[in-house]
């Protein structure tokens, strides 16, 4: 009977050790069913990915960022006194300046008077010389507007002006308007002052220009003196790149 004690005391701790293990394997079961699709953080629980989903799941794209517009350039709207060619400029016109017209575009008497545009929101020119012994008398005005679309109409304006110039019937002179590659918008005008009928280079005459630079309108030309059509029209057009070159303020697009 002894020995049978001992034997049933050996099948008892047989089942305590069943009974362990299956204790552990639902422990492991556990901890695998604890497993999710997230990468566990340090404190076990999942992290899931922070891309915004949609309601399908699908990532919403992240909204491109709109770029900012650039400020539209300041061009000024007044005349200084820099713009305007120096006493001197003119050869052949004795020294000295004088204001010219405030009102109007000084033409030849020919053309008509022709105001200054209403649109101008600031004006000055100057005439070099007072034309005494047949000498050259110069001109340099300058017109500014508010923008360059009311400039290129002013331009324009003063272009149309030049296709008008007629003298009376009965007396002679001739004009010839032509393309100068001087700026934007660049229109000269011949002046033979005794021939009717084509203008010729080698007639005694004057020539003029009017071009634009920006916002601004610039006129330069020679009102009278005794040089050929050819050496005015030479000497206005060399005057007339210097004084858009003057204009340079007025470029929004710079220098």
């Amino acid at each position: 009977m002894a020995g049978a004690g001992r034997a049933r005391a050996r099948t008892g701790g047989a089942r305590r050790v069943q009974g362990g293990v299956a204790l552990a394997v639902v422990v492991l079961t556990g901890a695998v069913a604890g497993c999710g699709t997230g990468t566990p953080g340090g404190d076990g629980t999942a992290v899931t990915s922070s891309a915004t989903s949609s309601a399908s799941g699908t990532p919403e794209p992240t909204p491109e960022e709109t770029p900012e517009e650039s400020p539209t350039p300041q061009v000024p709207t007044d005349v200084t006194a820099d713009v305007l060619l120096p006493d001197g400029s003119f050869e052949y016109a004795n020294p000295g300046t004088e204001p010219a017209s405030a009102t109007s575009w000084v033409l030849p008497q020919d053309c008509g008077e022709v105001p200054l545009p209403a649109s101008a929101t600031a004006s000055d020119g100057l005439r070099y010389g007072d034309g005494r012994q047949e000498s050259v008398v110069g001109l340099h005005q300058v017109v500014v507007t508010a923008d360059a679309a009311a400039a290129t109409a002013v331009a324009d304006e003063v272009a149309a002006a030049f296709a008008r110039c007629a003298p009376p019937t009965e007396n002679p002179g001739a004009y010839a308007v032509e393309d100068v590659a001087v700026g934007a918008q660049g229109t000269g005008l011949a002046w033979s002052y005794y021939r009717t009928g084509e203008v010729r280079d080698d007639d005694i005459g004057t020539y003029m220009v009017v071009t634009r630079r920006g916002n601004a309108v610039t006129l330069v030309g020679t009102l009278s003196g005794e040089p050929s059509v050819a050496v005015a029209r030479t000497d206005v057009t060399a005057l007339a790149q210097q004084a858009w070159e003057l204009l340079c303020r007025y470029d929004a697009e710079g220098c």
